[in-house]
């Protein structure tokens, strides 16, 4: 099996609901989203993290998170309906799913060309994509995600788990898939 990769969107501007961002906040003595990073690599399986960020905030990103295993992509252009399923999402932030429009916390940002960009960049198997930054990452939870996945060849996996503890498992095929369907970019 190849590697798994997690993936973050990082804009400093704000973040996947157009809310102030917290990354590069303090915790603990470092950025939220270097603690992010070393959590995921230090408490899972990941071994490296892709760090998709608009050229604007690149320099200030690459600071947060000098010295991690990281790599950095440009994002694609997003879908057309995200400020919808934002606004959605905004009534149930507690919340995995419950939003206007039945917009849920997988919803919230991810663009299918830039997720699967991000693997052919990085010639990763698949990527685990993390609902939110949380330096708090449950490594054992992100483990089992991929265990299941790969025991059962499953090309997408999702977890309903409050906002901040959510995660999806994605491989190229799922992602083709959607990009096949249209209208998704």
């Amino acid at each position: 099996m190849g590697a798994t990769i997690a993936v973050l969107e990082v804009d400093l501007r704000s973040n996947a609901l157009d809310l102030p961002c917290r990354a590069a906040e303090d915790f603990d003595g470092r950025s939220v989203l270097a603690a992010t990073v070393a959590n995921l690599v230090e408490f899972s399986p990941i071994t490296s993290v892709a760090i998709v960020r608009p050229p604007e905030v690149a320099r200030e990103v690459a600071m947060l998170v000098e010295g991690l295993p990281v790599t950095f992509h440009e994002p694609a252009e997003d879908h057309p309906m995200r400020s919808f399923f934002r606004r959605g999402r905004k009534w149930a932030l507690s919340s995995w799913r419950g939003g206007l429009g039945g917009t849920t916390v997988f919803d919230e940002w991810g663009s299918p060309v830039t997720l699967r960009r991000v693997l052919e960049e990085t010639q990763a198997e698949a990527l685990v994509k993390p609902g939110v930054l949380n330096p708090l990452v449950d490594g054992d939870l992100i483990t089992e995600l991929i265990d299941v996945a790969r025991e059962n060849e499953q090309n997408v996996l999702l977890l309903p788990t409050p906002p901040g503890s959510n995660f999806e498992y994605l491989r190229a095929p799922f992602l083709d898939d959607l990009l096949a369907q249209g209208d998704l970019d």
